[in-house]
């Protein structure tokens, strides 16, 4: 059996996009995926990929004897079960397996068991129907969760927001044209529609709120210190532990996937991004299709 290895980087909707990219590679060259998580953006006291998903058909939980596996790139034979981190490795990994030479390397060496893929360059596909067919929430704390929302809310018939309150410590003006545009799509044709938020700054929701008085906070879990995100925050800086963010960060992300239309303060966020497009298929990756 060869096999597709994703190693993990960065915050969820980075790592989940190039999973996305990932699969769509394994899908066209007959490869079995295996997701490595290990990284301390996700993994503080163990958890990993498989905590809270699965992949059918095309996704192992285990790749068995690794050790006597042929591995491309050739550097990662000895540290095969080392997190990807930020510095010189990185780069060189980078480098090894650029969104523009996967294909090729996987062409060039076929007979390779392993192709190491890190999640720092990837493809975007458009349309992720694919996915449906293979990509599962299987953490029941996640799925019952966003059952009590839809009990709640209806979420199929809310107005969903991400704040990305990263965003506001270091450029206001995001914050100011979002405000602008999303105050003339809810006054003109969104007037009734119940308003739901995500966010990782609780300050940004509360000038938001100012603005949009009946705007609801469903994220629980926030950091109240400054951050550049709470996936890059120590395990002995957070007030929970980094399973509760995790469970926390994935049902604010199937919260937006699950609202009848969303918003993100950018444009570019591949958090909310991948939301939209998951939108159509969510309910079968949630188990409830």
């Amino acid at each position: 059996m060869k096999y597709l290895l994703q190693k993990g980087f960065r915050g969820f909707g980075d790592r989940l996009e190039h999973l996305f990219y990932c699969i769509r590679i394994a899908l066209e060259m007959k490869r079995k995926i295996y997701v490595d998580w290990n990284d301390h953006y996700w993994n503080h006291n163990g958890e990993n990929f498989y905590t809270y998903f699965e992949l059918l058909d095309v996704g192992v939980s285990k790749i068995e004897n690794l050790e006597n596996l042929s591995i491309y790139p050739k550097f990662w034979k000895e540290i095969i079960n080392k997190p990807l981190v930020q510095g010189d490795f990185y780069t060189k990994s980078r480098k090894s397996c650029s969104v523009n030479r996967i294909n090729f390397i996987l062409k060039k060496f076929p007979t390779e068991d392993v192709i190491v893929y890190p999640a720092s360059t990837r493809g975007r596909p458009e349309n992720l129907e694919f996915i449906a067919n293979v990509f599962r929430v299987k953490d029941s704390r996640i799925i019952n969760r966003i059952n009590e929302l839809n009990q709640h809310f209806n979420l199929s018939t809310c107005i969903g927001v991400h704040l990305r309150g990263t965003d506001r410590r270091r450029e206001n003006h995001f914050f100011d044209s979002f405000l602008t545009k999303f105050r003339v799509m809810v006054n003109h044709t969104l007037k009734n529609a119940q308003i739901i938020c995500v966010t990782d700054d609780v300050e940004y929701f509360n000038k938001f709120k100012q603005e949009f008085p009946r705007a609801v906070l469903l994220t629980k879990l926030i950091v109240t210190r400054k951050n550049n995100g709470s996936h890059v925050i120590p395990a002995e800086d957070l007030e929970f532990s980094k399973d509760e963010l995790n469970v926390d960060l994935i049902v604010d992300f199937f919260t937006l996937a699950s609202c009848k239309i969303s918003f993100s303060t950018r444009e570019d966020s591949c958090f909310h991004n991948n939301a939209v497009k998951l939108r159509p298929y969510v309910k079968t990756i949630l188990g409830n299709g």
